[in-house]
């Protein structure tokens, strides 16, 4: 059983690890080799990206590339739970790009844990705080494969 989390860019690898159509890379592997993911305000939409300055240079991604590299534009490839969370002190663009992705995969979205005063540096800091909500949003995905 493997899970996947991630936070902003390794938010989008987790996403990703679900849109993943695991057996086109190889036929042994499993289409939900990946049984749950957490994404903790990833980036799940790159189009931004392409206009950002500071990143535009060294990404070079081309409007080409965005539906491919964005999990935001592409189906979940299996049934796979997904968790996102997100601060409430963070950016708009990152709950835009939570939302959004929580909208377009509400088949396997598991749930939305909502992170009061947090911000995009301490989000992830909520996986790892016994009882906090995302802490125990984790413990429950784990056991849904059981």
């Amino acid at each position: 059983r493997m899970y996947t989390t991630g936070h902003s860019a390794g938010g989008h690898l987790a996403a990703m690890m679900l849109a993943a159509r695991w057996p086109s890379w190889h036929g042994t592997l499993p289409p939900d080799l990946i049984k749950g993911a957490i994404s903790v305000s990833g980036v799940h939409d790159l189009e931004p990206l392409l206009t950002t300055p500071f990143l535009s240079g060294d990404l070079r991604l081309t409007a080409a590339d965005i539906p491919r590299l964005s999990p935001a534009w592409m189906p979940p490839a299996t049934h796979a739970p997904l968790v996102t969370a997100v601060g409430d002190l963070e950016s708009d663009e990152f709950k835009r790009q939570t939302q959004l992705l929580a909208q377009r995969w509400k088949s396997v979205l598991h749930a939305d844990v909502p992170l009061p005063g947090r911000n995009h540096f301490t989000s992830v800091d909520s996986l790892a705080e016994p009882g906090h909500a995302l802490h125990r949003m984790a413990l429950e995905l784990i056991h849904l494969a059981e």
